[in-house]
């Protein structure tokens, strides 16, 4: 082989008739040399992490995982469809039902109420005109000053009739950080094993990318990037300190910004990638540990992250977003913590703290806003959307007053100067 200025080291590797057939064999075909074929076999080796002693498997053992894996994310998705999202569609479609019925009977009283002003501003008007007939002139004016507030008055009334009539659609309109905790499932988010499947899953992107020639980000955790994925399940299924059989070992968490906060993050994917792991190490896992209520740190919590930059059946031009995996014990392996526990701030009994993810989504929230100096409107905010999906009609109704009161803010996916906290 030739030198091109490295340092070669002569070494004698024994091997049996058969290996050096199989090598002749592989030389032949491929029109290479015997010191060639071993040092692309080491590399190849090493850049897929495989361990030569360990025998490969079949490709009908393969295919048998394929289609397992198929199999798994199809019940799935039949699942979530009748546990979720068939219930989300019904109780949707009821709350347009009933929220038409409140808007038509808030038109129909806006407007009784309109006549019923419009009448007494005319009686208002005949009485000054019968009395003060010789001052017509004054009265005029102040008769065509009132049309005037009249029509701005049903102009605010029409604006606030639209607002609420809409309100469905803002709450669910994409523009602000979706964070959401997977439930346990006998699939990939199965947390009462092993990790290797969430973490096999969490990979298969860079598989395409790969193939591809594309750039792709490793796994990560507080301190390190571009981690073995072996080691991330070493590290994780070895934190289960004085768990159950089938307690929960380890949870999912998605990070996915919206696309105008993706914009304010970067422009490219390594921009956006280098901004999401800082985000992450700065601003949620500090916030998921203060969350817990039992004195933790950030670098109490035992996490590895892995950065996806596609998402399926989506239009945007913007997806990145970051799978986590969080172990259910903290790095001392005695604290347990859960983010999908009922209780929130417990201070007797059994079990103390909890997690209210109400307040991690508002903190994370202002985190980010800090951190990129992201200009939020009114109704980006996890405050707004959660009072418009979940509030009465009260809390809505003052909400969307407060909107209309909100100074004019620039562009929200404007970028600013960042800010580091």
């Amino acid at each position: 082989m030739p030198n091109n200025g490295q340092k070669i080291i002569f070494t004698t590797i024994s091997i049996d008739k058969e290996t050096g057939n199989l090598e002749e064999k592989i030389c032949k075909r491929y029109s290479l040399k015997k010191a060639e074929v071993v040092k692309l076999a080491f590399r190849y080796i090493d850049k897929a992490s495989i361990n030569p002693a360990e025998a490969p498997e079949s490709v009908k053992a393969e295919l048998s995982k394929i289609n397992k894996r198929q199999d798994d994310i199809i019940r799935f998705i039949k699942h979530y469809e009748e546990k979720e999202l068939n219930p989300m569609i019904r109780a949707t479609n009821s709350i347009a039902v009933c929220f038409d019925g409140i808007v038509k009977a808030l038109e129909t009283l806006v407007l009784s109420q309109l006549e019923k002003n419009q009448d007494k501003y005319n009686a208002v008007l005949q009485r000054i005109s019968d009395k003060f007939g010789e001052h017509a002139d004054v009265i005029n004016g102040q008769g065509k000053h009132i049309g005037a507030l009249k029509e701005t008055q049903k102009k605010d009334n029409a604006k606030l009739l639209k607002l609420i009539s809409l309100y469905a659609d803002l709450a669910t309109c994409g523009v602000i950080m979706n964070i959401d905790f997977p439930p346990p499932s006998n699939g990939v988010y199965n947390n009462a094993g092993s990790s290797r499947q969430l973490a096999n899953y969490m990979e298969n992107e860079d598989l395409q990318r790969m193939e591809q020639g594309i750039y792709t980000e490793g796994f990560f955790n507080f301190t390190d990037d571009n981690v073995y994925k072996s080691q991330v399940i070493k590290d994780i299924d070895g934190n289960i300190g004085q768990l159950l059989k089938t307690d929960a070992k380890f949870y999912a968490v998605h990070v996915s910004p919206s696309e105008k906060e993706l914009q304010a993050m970067g422009s490219t994917e390594q921009e956006l990638a280098s901004a999401m792991k800082r985000y992450i190490r700065k601003v949620f896992i500090p916030e998921y540990a203060r969350n817990f209520n039992k004195g933790l740190s950030a670098e109490d919590i035992k996490f590895y992250g892995k950065i996806h930059f596609s998402r399926d059946r989506s239009d945007n031009r913007l997806n990145m977003h970051c799978h986590l995996i969080v172990s259910r014990k903290d790095q001392s392996n005695k604290v347990k913590i859960s983010p999908l526990t009922n209780h929130r701030n417990t201070k007797q009994g059994v079990i103390t703290g909890g997690f209210d993810r109400t307040t991690l989504f508002e903190n994370v929230e202002k985190g980010f806003d800090k951190l990129f100096g992201y200009n939020r409107q009114l109704s980006e905010t996890f405050e707004y959307c959660n009072t418009m999906k979940n509030g009465s009609m009260t809390d809505k109704l003052r909400m969307q007053e407060r909107e209309l009161k909100a100074p004019e803010q620039n562009f929200a996916g404007e970028k600013k100067n960042t800010v580091d906290v």
